[in-house]
């Protein structure tokens, strides 16, 4: 994965987790909300993950 990819999955995860602790939020409470599992959330959170599809970003909840 270039460089560049691996910053910005990194960015989106801190989104992310700054997001969820404004709201003070843990993993689990947040996973129910936007009905995820809490390690896909743990992955996005550390930009283990590679590929986050559109709808999963930008749904209307």
């Amino acid at each position: 994965m270039p460089n560049r990819q691996k910053a910005t999955h990194r960015t989106l995860g801190h989104n992310v987790r700054k997001a969820r602790k404004a709201q003070k939020l843990t993993i689990e409470q947040l996973a129910k909300t936007v009905k995820m599992k809490p390690d896909y959330i743990r992955d996005i959170e550390s930009g283990k993950i590679t590929d986050v599809p559109a709808d999963v970003l930008f749904q209307d909840r």
